[in-house]
């Protein structure tokens, strides 16, 4: 069931987002907030640590900490799963909507 969400939502996403290196790089306009403000957001609204979202993400909570500080940025892979457990789209994540609203 997740492999197949995570399917789908890498095939809605794949023509958005293309990978340049470790760059993330946006075919939309400027991100109206940066990814790590709005990882810590999220993370922190939802009483979250850094550990246990690391632990999810089945990552290194250093790895974790360096998103959320902008040392590196998430694969799509890891921003699908983000969106996942934040319930949130990807759009959203990055910063191009103000809404994190997903269609359900």
């Amino acid at each position: 069931m997740m492999q197949s969400m995570i399917y789908n939502v890498y095939n809605n996403i794949k023509g958005f987002i293309e990978m340049q290196g470790s760059t993330l790089m946006r075919s939309c306009t400027e991100p109206k907030i940066l990814l790590e403000e709005r990882l810590k957001e999220l993370r922190k609204s939802r009483c979250f640590t850094q550990q246990r979202i690391s632990e999810l993400l089945g990552i290194d909570r250093s790895s974790y900490s360096y998103y959320e500080t902008g040392k590196t940025r998430p694969s799509i892979k890891m921003l699908i799963k983000l969106s996942c457990i934040y319930q949130v789209s990807i759009d959203y994540l990055v910063g191009n909507m103000l809404d994190g609203a997903v269609a359900k």
